[in-house]
Formats: structure tokens, C-alpha cells, sequence
């Protein structure tokens, strides 16, 4: 291998670590974008439960006092 070739197979690296840069940081973006809205899918996942539980003590209570006054 010449000098020349080595230089150029430097730059070829060179090049492909840039772009394996590049890449690896568009990929933690994403994560980190991916991450936030589980987070808050999760969030409004754990209000609907919330929710749903209300409902139900509230049906529950509901039909407790329909039940009462059929008697």
C-alpha cells in the first residue's frame, strides 16, 4: 500500500464514522422521542383507568339505589 491508498482509506473511514454519527444521533432522537410518548400514552392510559374505576363505582352505587327504592 502507497501513501496515496492509505489516504484514501483513512478518508473512507473518515467518512463512514460521520455518517455512523449522524446516524446513531437521528436514532437517539427517535428513541428519545419514542420514549416521551409511551410516557405519556402511559399517562393517559393510567386517567382512562381512572376513569373506568369512577364509572364503575359510580354504576355500581347507581344500581345499588335503584335496587333500594324498587323494593
Amino acid at each position: 500500500m502507497d501513501a496515496s491508498e492509505v489516504l484514501r482509506t483513512i478518508a473512507t473511514l473518515n467518512t463512514r464514522s460521520v455518517r455512523a454519527e449522524k446516524i446513531i444521533a437521528k436514532y437517539k432522537h427517535n428513541l428519545a422521542t419514542v420514549r416521551q410518548s409511551l410516557a405519556q400514552t402511559s399517562n393517559e392510559l393510567d386517567e382512562t383507568i381512572k376513569v373506568a374505576e369512577l364509572l364503575y363505582d359510580v354504576n355500581r352505587r347507581l344500581r345499588t339505589v335503584t335496587d333500594y327504592l324498587l323494593r
